[in-house]
């Protein structure tokens, strides 16, 4: 165990060296004030809405809307369901939710995109003789997935503005 700690110890100022900085790190161009920035446009559906505020939640941390964004994020998201574990009687007892966000980052004024990715989750869950707890599991897993991707989303736009900040501070320097 002291080796390991020893070893960490050792290989903490190389990491600093070579550049490395928590993504989350407060620094000039604070990266939480340019995630708080972004409105969050999704299709007026169920899933929509779900997805929609799920990301508000992880851009913001007091989880209310920005009042004047400077970007807007668009968000596409479809789901289909995957039969995993079939039974030779052909009944299902596993199933796979797959979501897909193809999502798109702009400024407000403009249309033209500035970031375009797409965030996936699969989540799974059994399948038992009660149609009640079948909807209420694939209910949990499409709720599962949605946090997944909302955070994965986060993630991308974060590294997008990081990369984006660091580059205007290069160039200023």
């Amino acid at each position: 165990m002291p080796f390991l700690v020893l070893l960490l110890l050792g290989l903490a100022p190389g990491l600093a060296a070579c550049g490395f900085s928590p993504l989350y790190a407060t620094r000039d161009g604070d990266l939480g004030a340019s995630l708080a920035n972004v409105a969050v446009e999704a299709p007026d559906t169920r899933l929509g809405r779900d997805l929609k505020y799920t990301l508000i939640d992880n851009l913001r941390a007091a989880g209310t809307p920005a009042a004047t964004p400077e970007y807007v994020v668009k968000l596409s998201p479809r789901t289909y369901e995957e039969d995993v574990a079939i039974q030779q009687d052909a009944s299902v007892t596993r199933k796979n939710i797959v979501l897909l966000v193809s999502f798109t980052l702009a400024r407000l004024d403009e249309d033209k995109p500035l970031y375009r990715s797409i965030a996936r989750s699969r989540t799974s869950y059994n399948r038992v003789d009660s149609e009640f707890a079948n909807i209420v599991a694939s209910e949990d897993g499409l709720q599962r997935s949605t946090e997944m991707v909302a955070e994965d989303i986060k993630l991308q736009l974060g590294i997008y503005f990081d990369g984006h900040k660091t580059a205007k501070r290069e160039t200023a320097e």
